[in-house]
Order: structure tokens, then C-alpha cells, then sequence
């Protein structure tokens, strides 16, 4: 039987996958063996710290850690209530646009968010309740927070994207002392069920059960993209001829997460995503993040195993408007 050019490439990439295995005790030797195993990290959880309701565990990424690309981002579960940090009670700014999405963690109903989260923006120090799955748009410069967990039926996550490399934050030294009863910045806080698609026709049977997928547009023009899903599907992802593999505008980070906020580190799932012209397969069965640079060929994803339901979010920096950049017209 014949071998074709794409098949030998994929044995190959296989071949020494499990040479690497064997080699090492870590599973992520295998990755750093690879041509693009330099793309995929393992998400590092801590215990938090700052002050009663901060994170359960929390991981953060700046760009040094994602290939020297130019986003940061954190993701944490919570379930405490109480100041998230008690060490920044009157805000803070940064260099950057940044996006605060406030996300539940039941698949079966994906607009419960289980808590209130109260959150201060603008330097009039205004004072707004999350209680549905919510982002919080905040442009460089504008003081935000502190953030506090008022009450918490069951616990939720909570992901920031930052649109520069380095997480910098600086101290807000004054705001007013009362706050303020306007809706000023109302308009930064937007509901994810505004993107949600509920019963999708799905892509692909390994694709997501339910997603939000907010735009540039939707985003205060914040030149970024994002999704949160819930995942329970075997197969390919995008089950259409000719769709994969694609490519991106923009840089784009691929994040697989467990929704079991007491083990962080359980991913409940296995999944193959290829990467680069070759396809070569990179096995994810933990909590990672894959880097995609920009124009970076990669995909098909394809769901092997499901014992839970698992969450993924990807950021991507273009606007959105455009899935893959336009093929050119042949002359």
C-alpha cells in the first residue's frame, strides 16, 4: 500500500513522539522534541493570594511565556467571597487595553454565572454588579477595580486578556471617596449571551456544545477576538472539506481548560491538534495553551476522549471580521 508525502510526515512526527516518551519521564519531552513542540506550554496553576475572595488557583501568561508575543493573559477559578486583592484597594491602570471576562462553569447552562462580582471603574470610582457571565472592557489608562466577590453560589472562572506583552499595572494614588451613582462607563460591560450561540449547528461533531464569540466590534474596538465554550463532542472540530488546515490575520492562543475549579490540573479530555504545513500531532491531555503566530498553518483539532465536559477560549489579535485572510485571485 502507498504511503502519500503527508501520511509519512505524520508516522514520522508519531515515531518520534514516542521515542521521546520513552526517553523521559515528562510528557512534554515529546513536544520539545518536535518541529513546533516549542508551541505548546503547560498551564502552571497557583494557590492565589491578595486578599479573602481572590483565585482558588490561578495561571498567567505574559508574552515571554507565549513566544514572545505581544498578549498577556490570566486564568483563575474562584469561590470566595471577600477583596480580590487587599493590597490594591484603590485600583490600578495599565499601559494596555485589557478585557475581564467573568465566565460560569455549569455546560448545562452556560448563562449562570453562580456569584456577584463587584467591580469599580473610572476615576469617578463607579460601582458595578456582574451576576451574569459578563466582560468588563477596560482601555489603557482607565482606573479600574478593586473587585470584590459579594456572594458565590458555586464557583466561576475568571480570564483576563491583556493586548501587550508585560502585565504592568500601576497604582491609583486618589479617586473620589463616594462613588459615583452615573452609569458613565456602563457601555464597558458587556454580556456574553450577546455573542452566545445556543444550540449551534455545530462545524464539526467535536466542536463546542455552546459558545460566545464577542468581535473587535463588540469589544470597544479593541483589535482582539475571543471565545468561551463548553466541549462534550468526539471528532473534528471543523468537519468541513477544504477548511482545514487554516491560517490567522492575527496571532492566535489556543487555551484548553478543565472546569473542575478543586483540580485545576484535570483536563477530563483528550485531544490531537496539528500543527504547522506537515499537520504534525501534538496529543493534549492536560490543561495548555497553544501559540499560533500569525499567518502559522495549523488545525485540524480532533476530540479523541471526553469523561467531563471541558472549556476552551481562544484569543486571536485581528478584529475578527475575517476567519482565515482572503484567498487570492489567481491571474
Amino acid at each position: 500500500m502507498s504511503t502519500t508525502r503527508r501520511e509519512f510526515l505524520k508516522d514520522a512526527a508519531v515515531g518520534t513522539a514516542g521515542l521521546a516518551v520513552a526517553d523521559s519521564l515528562s510528557p512534554w519531552a515529546a513536544a520539545a522534541a518536535s518541529k513546533y513542540g516549542h508551541y505548546v506550554h503547560n498551564l502552571v496553576y497557583k494557590k492565589g493570594t491578595g486578599g479573602p475572595g481572590c483565585a482558588d488557583y490561578i495561571t498567567r501568561m505574559n508574552g515571554k511565556d507565549l513566544n514572545d508575543r505581544e498578549t498577556n493573559f490570566a486564568f483563575g477559578y474562584y469561590s470566595k467571597v471577600g477583596a480580590w486583592d487587599t493590597s490594591d484597594p484603590g485600583g490600578h491602570t495599565h499601559p494596555f487595553d485589557e478585557c475581564l471576562v467573568f465566565a460560569g462553569l455549569e455546560p448545562k447552562d452556560p448563562n449562570y454565572l453562580g456569584a456577584e462580582v463587584e467591580i469599580s471603574l473610572g476615576q469617578e470610582n463607579e460601582k458595578y454588579v456582574i451576576n451574569i457571565p459578563s466582560i468588563v472592557c477596560v482601555p489603557k489608562g482607565l482606573p479600574h477595580g478593586s473587585i470584590v466577590t459579594k456572594k458565590v453560589e458555586k464557583p466561576f472562572a475568571h480570564y483576563s486578556i491583556g493586548l501587550a506583552a508585560d502585565y504592568k499595572a500601576a497604582k491609583v494614588a486618589a479617586r473620589s471617596a463616594a462613588p459615583s451613582s452615573s452609569n458613565k462607563y456602563a457601555h464597558l460591560i458587556k454580556k456574553m449571551s450577546a455573542t452566545g450561540m445556543p444550540g449551534q449547528t455545530k462545524v464539526g461533531p467535536g466542536n463546542a456544545d455552546w459558545l460566545s464569540w464577542p468581535k473587535s466590534k463588540d469589544l470597544e474596538g479593541f483589535i482582539v477576538n475571543f471565545t468561551w465554550g463548553f466541549y462534550t463532542g468526539l471528532g473534528n472540530w471543523h468537519n468541513i472539506p477544504g477548511f482545514d488546515p487554516h491560517v490567522h490575520e492575527g496571532d492566535e492562543f489556543l487555551v484548553y481548560v478543565g472546569l473542575d475549579p478543586q483540580n485545576p490540573n484535570q483536563l477530563n479530555a483528550e485531544i490531537t491538534q496539528m500543527l504547522g504545513k506537515e499537520e504534525e500531532p501534538h496529543d493534549i491531555k492536560a490543561p495548555l495553551v497553544i501559540v499560533c503566530p500569525a499567518m502559522f498553518t495549523h488545525a485540524p483539532i480532533i476530540t479523541k476522549k471526553v469523561d467531563k465536559a471541558y472549556g476552551f477560549f481562544l484569543i486571536r489579535r485581528d478584529t475578527g471580521v475575517n476567519y482565515s485572510p482572503p484567498k487570492k485571485k489567481s491571474a
